[in-house]
């Protein structure tokens, strides 16, 4: 049996060697927490203005985790800073190097502020960056190529800056990427190929660009995008076929391009998650697919100011979340016949806030159906075609119409008074036309009214008083 006393020596050894672990592990906490603190007092430093009080909290009465916008690990690596978040603070100024030095950071987001200057490259040393968002500022240089070193980054959204040069090929490594969001800025080359192999990308947006070339067929390997913004750049040629076999594809976003081509017949049964399609000032031709109703959720088309022809498809009422319907500046028919059936079906979309199809070959006479479209309507612009007859009484219905312009039509008949219900009315244009008879006295019930456009009509009498109201 061994002696207590014998023990006594090995007892203390064993505590002094705990006490001296203890302090090792305190003082390399410390450091670290000294490191993180002086970091970001160097981010401050570099801050010319700010919004009122944005970041009081950061001063040496306040502990670092505490401080406006800053986040801390709190288990292996107690106390270090892992998360900073300063959306919409005002913030102007040059992002210091020094965060760099945040070596636990997983998060940054300081979208939205006046940061200028470059991005600085050491950022390229947080290895452990899960997400990195610094949109809306006015960041200028080149995108850094040393992100490539942030292996873990989910999210890289430098959109609405004014960064320069091509999209760096480093960013290639990047392959647990779920969003990659540069557009708005003065980015030229060509969309990269390499793009294709980044197989987690749920958002790509490089729209508001100078990017050029064709659409890389490569995309449609990205059997998880759901946002692909390419609008505003110069991009040729046709959309690859093999893009609309993007099941999961939310949102197609391609005007102010100058692609050409037409849209497969099929388009709304394979992309039947399809949200919003913006294909506007193109070169596109050929129909309007009567499939884009087999996509059920679908609430916004626009795509005008392009080259599109035929009738409208009839059953474009089956879409009962479309909000918006643009179609101007084409070349959509209609007469007494055939292409007014799809006015009747919209009366199904009850959310249908924007119908405008200006400059187009409509003709025939305007449907009274018009009149049993969605109360929600607040912008009906029929425009610059050739449409006949009068305008139906019932368009007093449609209750919410902020702007109504039938102008430059063939339109007969007097002005219904019933528009003078339409007290939401902002704009009315019904100039060159055929309108005989008196202006409604019930227009002056339009008290919101801004613009009233009757000229080149057949319309007599005296100006109704009652528009001094």
């Amino acid at each position: 049996m061994h002696s207590p006393n014998i023990l006594k020596p090995v007892k203390a050894t064993l505590c002094l060697l705990f006490l001296l672990s203890s302090a090792l592990l305190v003082s390399s906490t410390l450091s670290g927490n000294e490191t993180d603190r002086l970091a970001m007092l160097a981010i401050k430093n570099q801050i010319t203005r700010e919004a009122p009080g944005a970041l009081s909290s950061w001063n040496n009465t306040i502990h670092v985790c505490d401080w406006e916008g800053v986040s801390c690990t709190r288990k292996r690596h107690p106390g270090r800073v892992s998360a900073l978040e300063l959306v919409s603070h005002g913030l102007a100024g040059p992002l210091s190097p020094f965060i760099g030095n945040l070596s636990f950071l997983r998060r940054i987001d300081l979208s939205d502020n006046r940061l200028y200057g470059e991005i600085p490259p050491e950022i390229g040393r947080l290895r452990r960056l899960h997400f990195l968002n610094l949109s809306f500022n006015s960041f200028e240089e080149v995108i850094p190529v040393n992100f490539t070193y942030c292996l873990d980054l989910q999210v890289l959204s430098l959109s609405y800056n004014q960064l320069a040069g091509t999209i760096p090929d480093e960013i290639s490594n990047l392959s647990k990427l779920k969003i990659l969001s540069v557009a708005g800025n003065n980015i030229t080359g060509v969309i990269p190929p390499w793009v294709g192999n980044l197989s987690h990308l749920s958002e790509l947006s490089v729209g508001t660009n100078n990017l050029g070339g064709g659409i890389p067929e490569e995309l449609s390997r990205l059997a998880r995008l759901e946002v692909l913004g390419l609008e505003d750049n110069m991009l040729l040629g046709i959309i690859p076929a093999s893009l609309y076999n993007l099941s999961s594809l939310q949102v197609l976003s391609a005007e102010a391009n100058q692609l050409q081509g037409s849209l497969p017949s099929d388009i709304g049964i394979r992309l039947p998650d399809l949200r919003s399609i913006y294909l506007g000032s193109n070169k596109l031709g050929g129909p309007i697919p009567a499939s884009l109703s087999n996509a059920s959720r679908l609430s916004i088309i626009n795509i005008p100011d392009n080259a599109f022809t035929g009738f409208m498809p009839t059953d474009l009422g089956r879409l009962k979340y479309l909000s918006e319907l643009f179609l101007d500046r084409n070349r959509i028919e209609a007469d007494n016949v055939h292409g007014w059936e799809f006015l009747t079906s919209l009366k199904n979309c009850s959310y249908l806030k924007r119908l405008v199809m200006l400059d187009n070959k409509l003709g025939g006479v305007l449907p009274t159906s018009i009149a049993n479209l969605s109360t929600q309507l607040e912008y009906l612009v029929m425009a610059s075609n050739q449409i006949s007859g009068s305008i139906p009484s019932g368009i007093k219905n449609l209750v919410n119409l902020k702007a109504l312009g039938m102008f430059e039509n063939l339109l007969t008949g007097t002005i219904p008074e019933g528009v003078g219900n339409l007290r939401q009315l902002r704009r009315l244009g019904l100039f060159n036309n055929r309108f005989t008879g008196f202006i409604p006295s019930s227009l002056g019930n339009l008290t919101q009214l801004i613009t009233l456009d009757l000229y080149v009509n057949g319309l007599q009498g005296p100006i109704p008083p009652s528009l001094g109201n």
